[in-house]
């Protein structure tokens, strides 16, 4: 499966593509690996916590057979 460089980048992406504005570039990210997720389909779902001007605070989870990866 994937590791979790790889992984990350998915979920980054997601919220990324979430909040729709290029001023907003990511400063941080952490991420929980709770499993390693198989080769397949995944289901990122991403919160928009707090959206400002210049700074946005987001949350995702990875699902995968409704068994939470990330």
């Amino acid at each position: 499966g994937a590791n979790g460089g790889a992984v990350a980048a998915v979920v980054l992406r997601a919220m990324i593509a979430a909040i729709e504005d290029e001023s907003l570039a990511p400063r941080s990210f952490t991420s929980h690996f709770l499993r390693p997720p198989a080769p397949g389909k995944v289901e990122v779902d991403v919160v928009i916590e707090r959206l400002g001007r210049t700074v946005a605070s987001v949350s995702a989870r990875m699902w995968q057979s409704e068994e939470l990866m990330l």
